[in-house]
C-alpha cells in the first residue's frame, strides 16, 4: 500500500473506527506511534502504519482529534454559541487591510502614469513605429485599468460608503 492510498482510505474511514479507545496497556509499556495509529484500522492499513512513520503520525493525530471530539465534556459546551454572540458587540471591528491613504496613493500613481506616459521617450518611439493608431489602444487600456481600480476601491469600501450616505441623507 502506498502512502497516498493509505491517506485516501484514512479520510474515508468511519469516525468510530479511527477513534476506537486504546487497547489495554496494563503492563506499563508505552505503545509506539505506529502501534497507536494501527489501533482501529483495517489490517492492511495497520500494517502500513506500522512500517511508515509519516502515515502513522497522521493516523495517530486524526485518532487523537476524534477522541477529543467525542469527549463527553463537549456536551457541556452547548451554551457556547449564545455566550459568544453576547460578547460580539464588545469586540472591536476588524481593521482594514489597506488604509484609505494607501488606496488614494496608488490611484494617484495610476493617474500620474496615465498623464506622464505620452511624455516618455518609449511612448514617442512606439508612436513613431506604429503611428497615431497606438494612442487609442493605450488610452483604452489606461482607462480600463483606472476603471478596474476604482471598482475594486468602491467594492472594498462599500460598507463605509453606505454608512456615510445614510448618515448624511437619511435624516
Amino acid at each position: 500500500m502506498t502512502c497516498s492510498h493509505f491517506l485516501a482510505r484514512l479520510d474515508c474511514l468511519e469516525p468510530a473506527l479511527a477513534a476506537r479507545p486504546p487497547a489495554d496497556t496494563s503492563s506499563g509499556e508505552r505503545a509506539s506511534s505506529g502501534e497507536r495509529a494501527a489501533r482501529g484500522l483495517p489490517a492492511d492499513m495497520a500494517e502500513h502504519a506500522a512500517s511508515c512513520p509519516a502515515c502513522a503520525r497522521v493516523a495517530s493525530a486524526l485518532g487523537a482529534a476524534l477522541e477529543l471530539y467525542a469527549l463527553p465534556e463537549a456536551a457541556l459546551l452547548v451554551d457556547l454559541a449564545p455566550r459568544i454572540e453576547a460578547l460580539l458587540p464588545f469586540v472591536p471591528p476588524p481593521r482594514r487591510e489597506i488604509a484609505i491613504a494607501g488606496w488614494i496613493g496608488v490611484g494617484g500613481l495610476i493617474i500620474a502614469g496615465m498623464v506622464t506616459a505620452p511624455l516618455m521617450a518609449g511612448y514617442a518611439a512606439m508612436r513613431d513605429l506604429y503611428g497615431v493608431g497606438y494612442t487609442l489602444p493605450l488610452a483604452l487600456v489606461s482607462g480600463l485599468a483606472l476603471s478596474a481600480y476604482l471598482g475594486l476601491f468602491i467594492a472594498s469600501h462599500l460598507d463605509g460608503f453606505s454608512k456615510a450616505f445614510y448618515a448624511r441623507f437619511a435624516k
